[in-house]
């Protein structure tokens, strides 16, 4: 089985985004020619990641995410181009360091290209007009008390049609949905306690990691049975 996360390219911020995934609970690879961007302690291939036989060496094929993180975009979508080739069923999410290569990104394969300068801007747009929004990135960004992170309800899911009301995540976990997709990719902003859950939504959610990550993988069958079998076991 491949890695879950394969992290790739030449980027400084390689070893703060695998750091920040592991936070999060993901296993990750870094494919790099520079090992000085690997993090003591992580799974690291070295080698040309925009070349088809290190990709696959490093479980491309078989990744369930692959990030793409380049000083140059030419790079970013040769190692892109090959990802998708080797794993047609891969999240593929890459940086853009110009806005006009956004498009040809998400044209040889990436499901997500992030463009930090327009990120950037926006943030900076919403803080200079609302004092509320700065202070909300602040404790996110800033601080790092707080994660946004999606949860996509499925056929099996716990949580399936129960109220937000009957879940009570924000007791339990430090967690609040503050928005859910529909199946129609309709987005229904800040639900209330009445709010049913389905399957085939997605829950945008907002709390510390560590109450995220509980609460996202109580909403799995599989967790849920691990934790009853451990407390038969006491």
């Amino acid at each position: 089985m491949g890695s879950e996360v394969l992290l790739c390219g030449d980027h400084e911020l390689i070893p703060l985004i695998a750091a920040y995934m592991v936070d999060m609970g993901r296993k990750v690879t870094i494919v790099s020619e520079n090992e000085a961007l690997r993090p003591p302690g992580f799974p690291f291939v070295r080698g040309d990641p925009t070349r088809t036989e290190t990709l696959v060496s490093a479980g491309a094929d078989r990744a369930e995410t692959i990030l793409v993180v380049c000083r140059e975009d030419w790079d970013a979508a040769f190692i892109i181009m090959n990802c998708r080739k080797l794993n047609p069923d891969a999240v593929i999410v890459a940086n853009a360091n110009r806005e006009s290569s956004t498009a040809k990104l998400y044209a040889v394969g990436a499901s997500r290209v992030v463009f930090p300068l327009s990120v950037s801007g926006h943030l900076i747009a919403s803080s200079a007009v609302s004092p509320v929004i700065a202070e909300f990135m602040d404790r996110i960004i800033l601080t790092q008390d707080l994660e946004i992170g999606h949860l996509e309800v499925e056929s099996d899911s716990n949580i399936k049609g129960k109220t937000l009301s009957e879940l009570d995540i924000r007791r339990k976990t430090g967690c609040r949905v503050i928005g859910v997709i529909d199946r129609d990719k309709k987005f229904h902003p800040n639900p209330g306690p009445d709010s049913r859950i389905e399957e085939g939504q997605t829950l945008l959610c907002l709390g510390p990691s560590d109450g995220l990550r509980k609460f996202f993988e109580s909403a799995k069958p599989a967790y849920r049975e691990k934790v009853e079998e451990g407390e038969a076991a006491e």
